[in-house]
Order: structure tokens, then sequence, then C-alpha cells
């Protein structure tokens, strides 16, 4: 019925309401969650509508409730059943946890990782253009200096017909 039977402190700071203010507020109909991106929360997506509906206990579900300023704040919500002695339910216990500043966190991780990962490929794509580079650099520098070596030693071979002195001075215009 939306009746809110005991509010801690901490929920009272964290909702900004006490206990008849929430019952109030469930009770008119204003209550309303969201998700994390914005949008509402179906009725029936919502932890404690889950857990009338099933009887099952929630664990772990993420809704956003923006309090009296309109700040949005990302709770973590679980709930569980109470059962008379015949094993009716006759209420649920509902436990928050404000975790708005460590989803903020996950989701700037999740958007630097983001962003590295394409620094990595583009730094790898560098690299990829760099080694070709220098692939092609080498072989054309290779090819020039293996003509000049194979030439300079034929100037050695005494078929050359090429004094000491002829030979010196072909190797000092190679320097």
């Amino acid at each position: 019925d939306g009746q809110v039977l005991l509010l801690n402190r901490a929920g009272e700071e964290l909702l900004g309401y006490d206990a008849a203010g929430l019952s109030q507020l469930l009770q008119s109909g204003r209550w309303q969650t969201y998700r994390e991106d914005g949008s509402v929360l179906p009725e029936a997506e919502r932890p404690v509508r889950r857990t009338v509906e099933t009887g099952e206990p929630v664990s772990g579900a993420l809704v956003v409730w923006k309090g009296e300023d309109n700040r949005p704040i990302v709770l973590r919500v679980a709930t569980q059943p109470v059962r008379d002695p015949d094993g009716q339910m006759s209420g649920i216990v509902l436990a928050l946890a404000d975790v708005t500043v460590e989803r903020a966190a996950e989701r700037a991780a999740v958007e630097h990782r983001a962003a590295l990962e394409a620094l990595n490929a583009e730094l790898a794509r560098a690299v990829e253009i760099k080694d070709q580079f220098l692939a092609m650099a080498t072989h054309d520098m290779r090819n020039p200096v293996t003509a000049i070596l194979g030439f300079s030693g034929l100037l050695h071979r005494p078929e050359a017909g090429l004094d000491d002195r002829a030979c010196a001075a072909a190797f000092d215009l190679l320097d």
C-alpha cells in the first residue's frame, strides 16, 4: 500500500524525506525513478514492485532518484520480503546505497579506456607506416651501395688493369 513504516536517518538524508513524507509521495503516485540513461524506469522494473509481484528478493538493482533539488542520485537497491508466520508477505525491507560517485567513476573509466584504445590504434598505424618507410628507404639505399661495393671489388682484380695508384684514386672518389 506504499506505507513506509521506518526510514533511518541515512535514508532520510539520502532521499530528503522522513517516513511520513516518503509514504505520502509514494501513495500520491508522484514517486518517480529513472534508468541511468535518464529514461523513466517502468513500474514493473522497480525493485519493490518486482518483490511485491514475485515475492522474491532483489539485489544490486540500479535506479536513479531525483531529489528535491532535481539532482540525480544513483542508488543500488536491495529488497527482501518480510513474511508472517503463515508465510504470507507482510512487508518489504529496502536497503539503499548511494553509488553516484562510483558509477560516474566507472563511466569515466570506460570513456578513458575507449580514448586510450583509439590512441593505441593510431600509434600502431604510425608504427606500421614508419616500418614501411624504413623498409623502403633501406632497400633504396642498399641498392646503390651494393652496386658501388660490387664495382669497387672489380677494381681490385688484376683483370681491371689498374695499378695501386689508380685504385687508390678510384677509392678516394668513393669516399
